[in-house]
């Protein structure tokens, strides 16, 4: 599902476009590889108790 929707929008952007796609908190893991894949950038809400490592720091 995450995979068809960014290959549609992927279509209105031009090459070379630096995308920025905000997102709920839905949309994770597979999601976010493939957004990552793409070169686009995300930023997302994280619910509950979650830690991430950025770096190598907490």
């Amino acid at each position: 599902m995450h995979e068809h929707f960014l290959d549609i929008l992927a279509k209105y952007f031009i090459p070379k476009t630096e995308v920025i796609i905000i997102t709920d908190a839905g949309f994770q893991g597979h999601g976010l590889r493939l957004i990552r894949s793409r070169g686009w950038i995300f930023v997302y809400r994280v619910l509950g108790a979650q830690y991430h490592c950025i770096n190598g720091e907490w």
